[in-house]
């Protein structure tokens, strides 16, 4: 019997992770190998939070890439090979209880996913530049060019996930994100970064 799981994709951990998201995705594909097929979004391992859910992910694109059925058992024949797959966090992650247009879901979580995983690269990114202008000084040109430096980091970013539908929402949580930077440079602030909170907006 497969079990209720929270499939909400409010994120959590300041809106960097939704790893309820992945779980919830991982067990519809589980289900059904066909929905990895019609998924829009240009999902990755290298999206997942959590290290364990990207193992299964890389997995079962992989299975599913040689013309092979995916399931628990098969994904657990993986895990001598693999540090990161494990039998009880497998069992646990395809009993994850999904409703509705099964298709619409892991649509919607996909993007979830990788919205998540460019907040916390936005995140990683301010972290990078505050320590730099902690070691260069605070002055108006070092701040004037950090911020620039954001700016094209950004846009970076925006540019090697163009898949992603919402543009708007990954712009307004860039801009947050450099306002909040270029604040902490004028004030002289080295305290961690932490990104453009849940929302993505200001």
């Amino acid at each position: 019997m497969r079990k209720e799981h929270a499939t909400s994709t409010e994120p959590s951990g300041e809106g960097l992770q939704d790893v309820g998201a992945e779980a919830a995705l991982l067990s519809a594909i589980i289900a059904d190998n066909h929905l990895l097929e019609e998924l829009v979004v240009n999902l990755s391992p290298n999206h997942f939070a959590e290290d364990k859910n990207a193992a299964i992910f890389h997995r079962v694109v992989q299975v599913i890439g040689e013309g092979r059925y995916t399931t628990p058992e098969t994904l657990i024949g993986y895990c001598w090979a693999d540090e990161n797959l494990c039998e009880d966090h497998i069992r646990s992650v395809a009993a994850v209880k999904g409703s509705g247009d099964q298709n619409a879901n892991v649509q919607h979580l996909a993007r979830q996913i990788v919205l998540m995983s460019l907040r916390r690269k936005i995140v990683d990114l301010g972290n990078e530049l505050i320590r730099s202008a902690s070691e260069t000084g605070n002055d108006a040109a070092t701040v004037g060019d950090i911020a620039e430096m954001a700016k094209a980091s950004l846009c970076h970013l925006q540019e090697t996930h163009a898949a992603i539908a919402e543009a708007k929402l990954f712009r307004d949580a860039s801009e947050n994100a450099i306002g909040q930077l270029v604040r902490r440079l004028e004030a002289g602030s080295t305290q961690k970064f932490r990104g453009a909170g849940k929302s993505g907006s200001s």
